[in-house]
């Protein structure tokens, strides 16, 4: 229900879904003092004694209007057996409103007893009991009763509460983050597959590529795409027993560490490179001598920051 207005002063009357609101009050509170005012200016200005009553009865009546007011207790009791003690209310009727500063955090479900009428519950707008610890201590909480909830048993309602929850659970969520729930906060258990610093992506050339070539020859080359990082490269080098020179390239220009190696046994080389959007990351190499030939292979890509990636050669 949205909120409303009173007739006779434009009182703010809070919806049963709202939050308590300080400016509401306040300009409540304001108003009131603007009828007093005007009461007390009609005295000094000689108003009839008929008049000075209508006024004095309009004020009253708003005063006692438990529905427009959302008036202030402490519970006394239990965690989750709440009693308030609110001046001049005799029964529970639809609408009754106050706020309350819970002593105890709840622990379980809760119900309310004022001016010891009778322990109703205290219900979330869907009509759900509440979850423990929802109720924390030393803080303000606003109801209003009806009549209607509860099976027609009639409950206190916590206001700004209760709303719909989808229908995400705990292996829906990632781990170290939660979701709110019907039940109250979840962590999440599903696992975070996000690619972390030094793993490999989906770049992975392990074919072997073999050249005799006695000068540089592009043999591996990967295109990075979305954004400006670091990668890490690594790839494999052997030979027929010559000796070889190996490097990374960027963009056909060299950027790695010059590498030899003259063994048939497999040697691996990383190296650490910074790389911008759309850079070609190369692998060049050249045996040294004729009758001779190079082998690279195991070619890949680390993440290391930002750069993903897509193979050409």
């Amino acid at each position: 229900m949205p909120a409303t207005n009173t007739p006779y002063f434009n009182l703010i009357k809070p919806g049963q879904n709202d939050y308590y609101n300080v400016e509401d009050q306040n300009k409540n509170m304001d108003t009131i003092d603007g009828a007093l005012k005007a009461l007390q200016g009609a005295i000094n200005s000689g108003a009839t004694e008929q008049e000075l009553g209508e006024i004095r009865q309009e004020i009253a009546a708003h005063m006692a209007d438990d529905t427009s007011h959302v008036r202030y207790a402490t519970d006394i009791r239990l965690a989750n057996h709440k009693t308030v003690a609110l001046p001049d209310i005799t029964e529970y009727f639809d609408g009754l409103a106050f706020a309350f500063k819970s002593n105890i955090t709840n622990s379980n479900a809760v119900t309310l007893n004022v001016n010891s009428l009778g322990a109703k519950p205290l219900l979330k707008s869907n009509g759900n009991q509440l979850n423990a610890g929802l109720l924390k201590q030393d803080s303000i909480f606003s109801v209003r009763y009806s009549n209607t909830a509860n099976d027609g048993e009639g409950a206190f309602i916590l206001q700004g509460e209760g709303g719909e929850y989808g229908t995400a659970g705990a292996e829906q969520v990632l781990t170290g983050y939660t979701v709110g729930t019907e039940n109250g906060v979840v962590a999440g258990t599903a696992p975070n597959l996000k690619a972390q610093p030094g793993s490999v992506i989906f770049v992975y050339s392990p074919a072997e590529k073999t050249t005799t070539e006695i000068s540089f020859v592009k043999v591996k080359e990967v295109a990075l795409m979305m954004g400006a990082g670091t990668v890490r490269v690594v790839f494999s080098v052997k030979t027929n027993g010559g000796d070889s020179r190996s490097q990374i390239y960027v963009n056909g220009i060299p950027r790695g560490i010059l590498r030899s190696h003259f063994s048939s046994s497999i040697v691996t080389f990383t190296e650490d490179i910074a790389v911008n959007n759309g850079d070609d990351v190369q692998i060049y190499t050249h045996a040294v001598g004729t009758g001779r030939n190079v082998t690279i292979s195991e070619f890949k890509i680390q993440i290391l920051s930002n750069p993903f990636a897509t193979i050409k050669l």
